[in-house]
C-alpha cells in the first residue's frame, strides 16, 4: 500500500530480513530508547556485581513525548539523558573514561548485536505463529516497522509470556482468540510523521481479518495509546496489569470495537516530509 508522500509498506517475510534488521537498530538507538551503546559489563553474568547495564549515547536528545489528553510527560530526554534512567551522552562518561555505572575503565560495546542479538530476535518473531508485520519504506530505505503474532505461552527472546499466562487466563484472556502487537517503530528523525500509525493500522487490520477478538499489547509509550484509542472507537486500552519484569504495562482492546475506516485512514496519511 503506498500513500501521496511516497510512503510504501510491504508484509515483512524473510525476504526482506536484512532490511529490518539494519532498521531494527536505528530505530532502537533513537528516541526515545537510545540502545546504542553499552558497558562491556554487562555481559556478566547477573550475579556478578560487576555485571552493569549503563547505556551510552553518541548523540543528545531533547525529545520528550506527551499524551496530548491527559498532558502526561514521558520518556523525557531532555537535560542530557536526566530524566532517562541509566543512559548518559558518552561526552560526560569521557570526562574521565571511566563507566559511570559501575566506575571500571571505559569499555563499550554495541547494543545490537553485542548485547541483545536481534537477528534471533527478529528471526524468532517471524516463525511465530500467525505472524503479521510491514516495514516501512521511504526515500533510501526501510524507515519504521510493525509486527505482532497469536499470544505465545511459552517464553520468547523478549517476553517472558510465562509469567504472564495465568494473569492473563485471570482476565480471561487466552492464546487461541488473542493477537500479541510486538513491536512498532520509526526511525528518530522520521518520527512524528504518521509512519508508526499507518504500520501499525495494517497490522491490526490483518490481524482482524485473522478472527482475534483481543488484541493484547505491552507498552509505557503515551502515543501507542492515542493511536489505539482512535482506532478502537474512543475506547480506552483495558489496564491489566504491571508487567512482572518490565516497567511497562500490559493493556486489551476488544475488537469488535474497531473502527475500520479510521484504522485505513490511518494507513493513508503518513508523510515523509
Amino acid at each position: 500500500m503506498q500513500s501521496t508522500c511516497s510512503l510504501e509498506s510491504v508484509e515483512i517475510t524473510s525476504s526482506n530480513r536484512v532490511s529490518l534488521l539494519d532498521v531494527y537498530k536505528k530505530v532502537f538507538s533513537g528516541h526515545p530508547w537510545h540502545e546504542e551503546l553499552i558497558c562491556t559489563n554487562s555481559l556478566k553474568k547477573d550475579e556478578d556485581p560487576q555485571k552493569c547495564l549503563a547505556q551510552y549515547s553518541t548523540l543528545g536528545c531533547e525529545k520528550y513525548d506527551t499524551d496530548k489528553s491527559s498532558h502526561i510527560i514521558s520518556n523525557d530526554c531532555r537535560i542530557s539523558f536526566v530524566k532517562r534512567e541509566n543512559i548518559f551522552p558518552l561526552s560526560i562518561a569521557q570526562l574521565e573514561n571511566k563507566c559511570l555505572g559501575c566506575k571500571s575503565r571505559m569499555e563499550l560495546i554495541e547494543f545490537y548485536p553485542d548485547f541483545v542479538d536481534h537477528s534471533a530476535l527478529i528471526s524468532e518473531a517471524i516463525s511465530e505463529d500467525g505472524f503479521i508485520g510491514y516495514l516501512a519504506f521511504g526515500g533510501d530505505g526501510p524507515v519504521g516497522f510493525s509486527w505482532g503474532y497469536r499470544l505465545p505461552s511459552r517464553d520468547t527472546l523478549s517476553v517472558l509470556f510465562s509469567k504472564v499466562t495465568s494473569l492473563l487466563a485471570s482476565k480471561g484472556i487466552y492464546p487461541e482468540d488473542t493477537f500479541y502487537g510486538s513491536e512498532v517503530g520509526v526511525i528518530d528523525t522520521f518520527q512524528g510523521r504518521g509512519i508508526g500509525s499507518s504500520v501499525s493500522a495494517l497490522r491490526i487490520i490483518k490481524a482482524f481479518e485473522s478472527g482475534y477478538s483481543v488484541f493484547l499489547t505491552r507498552t509505557i509509550n503515551p502515543y501507542i495509546h492515542v493511536m489505539l484509542r482512535k482506532m478502537f472507537a474512543g475506547k480506552e486500552g483495558q489496564l491489566l496489569f504491571k508487567d512482572p519484569e518490565r516497567t511497562s504495562s500490559w493493556y486489551k482492546w476488544d475488537f469488535k470495537n474497531l473502527n475500520l475506516q479510521v484504522a485505513e485512514d490511518f494507513t493513508l496519511k503518513a508523510r515523509l516530509k
